[in-house]
Parts: structure tokens; sequence; C-alpha cells
């Protein structure tokens, strides 16, 4: 394939087996680039306020995982949009690194 190799198993002809015994060869066997990128990320998980939700999430709990996420979003975005000298400093601090 991208080496030189002969698969001689693998089979021409257009169908899904064939296509994933490919991709199998092509994902062992192929070149997969990866630059190596110099840059140092400062990662924070901050803790999100959400015992107000509780009542909101045992009743999506018994409806499906996308009703969960649709309840903890609003909370989540609030974090997100919350000023926060914390997280302009450790951008900050990353950018210099």
């Amino acid at each position: 394939m991208t080496r030189g190799e002969k698969f001689d198993e693998l089979k021409t002809i257009s169908n899904i087996p064939n296509a994933l015994a490919m991709h199998e060869k092509l994902m062992l066997y192929g070149i997969r680039y990866r630059p190596n990128y110099k840059i140092a990320i400062a990662e924070s998980f901050p803790a999100i306020l959400g015992e107000h939700l509780r009542p909101q999430l045992i009743a999506a709990i018994k409806t499906s995982p996308l009703a969960v996420e649709q309840v903890l979003l609003s909370a989540k975005i609030d974090m997100i949009h919350r000023p926060s000298q914390n997280r302009i400093h450790s951008c900050q601090r990353a950018n210099r690194l």
C-alpha cells in the first residue's frame, strides 16, 4: 500500500466487507501524519453549581440522556459566560509558554 507492501488478501470488488478490510490495513500499515505542535494548553475544570437543577434532573433522567444534557446546558452556559480573571490569566500564561 503506502509503503510498497503487497496485500494479496485484499479484494478490489466494491462492497462493505472489502472496504472494512482496506480500512483496517490502512490504519495498521498506512502513514499517519501527526504534526508535533509546540503549544501548551492550560485546562481547568470549574465546579458548576447545579443544586437548583436537581428536580429537573431527576425528571430528565427518567426520559433520555439528551434531556439531561438540555437541563445541564443552562448551568454550563452560565459558567462559560461568567467573567473570570482566573481564566484570562490562565490563557495569558499558556500563551507565554
